[in-house]
């Protein structure tokens, strides 16, 4: 069985401006966290082929796991995301949502849900 459990990552810690944008993923798993902790655990920093391959084994994890969002593009207007965009995620959001996604949720801006994440309301 795989539970349906959905999170949310506000991006509004970004600036007012960015109240309403967020990005959406299913939770990751135990199993998953077990196996890239030990794996980032005997990461070799000074080797960079080794960090290239844990950057694009959270890119991917990141990729399988994203349902979508909303986010300001490079014109000011605010537009759907797609998973091809991630590649393209500021390092301030993509190390963000790498620990949201890693940690248990708390309260604060993390909403967890089993249903379709609604769009949050622009104040």
């Amino acid at each position: 069985m795989k539970f349906n459990l959905k999170k949310r990552y506000s991006l509004e810690h970004l600036g007012p401006d960015w109240a309403g944008c967020y990005l959406d993923f299913t939770a990751v798993t135990i199993g998953e966290t077990t196996e890239n902790l030990t794996a980032f655990a005997n990461l070799d920093k000074t080797n960079t082929d080794s960090v290239k391959q844990a950057s694009n084994k959270m890119m991917d994890i990141l990729k399988d796991h994203f349902v979508g969002g909303k986010a300001y593009d490079v014109d000011g207007t605010i537009k759907d995301v797609k998973v091809e965009d991630l590649d393209n995620l500021p390092n301030e959001i993509a190390e963000g949502v790498t620990n949201f996604l890693f940690q248990p949720s708390t309260e604060g801006s993390k909403k967890l849900s089993n249903q379709p994440l609604e769009p949050a309301e622009k104040e």
